[in-house]
């Protein structure tokens, strides 16, 4: 059974894995656009696409933001797939 969080940055509420199972990589939308139509992050976005680091194997996600609340599992604190792509990849600090 898939998992609900709720991002702490945007407020919005989704399950980590689509009813076929497929992963859901949550990304917060962007602020409404400038007075000239441009639309920008809000500050401490979270991004769940993989990035891979320049010059390592490290993969993370894009951005962490300010985290994210499991509304079905108190135990949990993020979705598992990004806790198993964490242990994968432990965090290289000389590639920051």
């Amino acid at each position: 059974m898939p998992a609900q969080f709720k991002c702490n940055t945007c407020g919005g509420v989704y399950f980590d894995r689509g009813q076929d199972g497929i992963i859901y990589f949550h990304v917060c939308p962007p602020l409404a656009p400038d007075k000239n139509g441009i639309l920008t992050h809000r500050p401490d976005y979270r991004d769940e696409n993989l990035v891979q680091h320049k010059l390592s194997l490290q993969v993370t996600i894009t951005a962490e933001g300010k985290g994210v609340k499991c509304l079905t599992n108190a135990s949990l604190i993020e979705p598992q797939w990004i806790t198993a792509v964490k242990a994968r990849f432990p965090a290289d600090t000389e590639d920051e």
